[in-house]
């Protein structure tokens, strides 16, 4: 679909998941960056969030909080996206989701969170994590189903913003900001748990500077991370996972002999 053919209030949505990486905030300074080609090509303003004074919208909570990853997987993700739909104020054209591997996503979930509240050790927790029953297919599925886009695509991880970027506007030729994401070092998450778990109150500013002199350090094993059977296991998960996905109606995997929405 072109710009002269696409409905004047038609969305195109780029949903992460929480603490999945860089790439909505990379993806995010990019559009902004090209921002009079955007607007040039039709495809109206970048904006955060379902917020109706834009057309391309970029999300990393759509599906839910970081604590609702932890706890039954995003299970709200159906209302979440209808209710996200209805302050869009006009129908969803394109949706693009980027998707990691369960044994990654897992791990870098359960960080993005020991960073600013005491946590329960990851190994406590991997058994629990990996008997949850729900999984990407049902979060895919309810976003479908909540939003109602009319084309849907999944970018499996790696994903680039490059990558990302051509999927999400193929009309516009635009260059992806650099990344400048860090991932706060294992010694540092280990004394803000020590922290945390004594009820110690921490600004963001302290946190940051904290992680910052940790990244020089040496770092010892991950603090968090499934064992390599359990990992392998999540792996095949994943991976029929994506099976079910890519055959939901409307839904394409990037990669897969069915994707065509770049060459439109």
């Amino acid at each position: 679909m072109t710009s002269s053919t696409r409905p004047a209030t038609a969305h195109r949505l780029f949903t992460a998941l929480p603490h999945s990486g860089a790439l909505a905030t990379t993806l995010a300074r990019s559009l902004a960056q090209g921002r009079a080609a955007l607007e040039g090509a039709g495809l109206g303003t970048v904006v955060l969030g379902p917020d109706q004074r834009g057309l391309l919208h970029v999300d990393d909570m759509l599906a839910g909080r970081a604590a609702a990853g932890m706890a039954g997987f995003f299970p709200d993700a159906l209302a979440r996206a209808k209710a996200y739909g209805a302050r869009l104020g006009g129908p969803v054209e394109r949706l693009v989701i980027p998707l990691l591997p369960y044994d990654l996503y897992l791990p870098m979930l359960w960080r993005g969170l020991a960073q600013r509240r005491a946590m329960a050790d990851f190994s406590e927790m991997a058994q629990d994590l990996i008997a949850t029953p729900r999984g990407w297919s049902d979060v895919v599925a309810d976003l479908v189903a909540g939003l109602q886009p009319r084309q849907t695509l999944i970018l499996p991880a790696p994903a680039s913003a490059a990558e990302a970027l051509a999927v999400l506007v193929p009309e516009v030729d635009l260059v992806a900001a650099q990344s400048g994401y860090h991932d706060a070092p294992d010694t540092a998450l280990r004394m803000l748990q020590r922290l945390y778990r004594q009820k110690v109150v921490i600004a963001p500013h302290q946190v940051a500077r904290l992680v910052a002199f940790h990244a020089k350090l040496p770092q010892p094993a991950p603090i968090a991370a499934f064992t390599a059977a359990d990992a392998a296991g999540l792996r095949r998960r994943f991976a029929a996972d994506l099976d079910r996905i890519g055959a939901l109606a409307g839904v394409e995997i990037a990669g897969h002999p069915k994707q065509s929405i770049a060459a439109e």
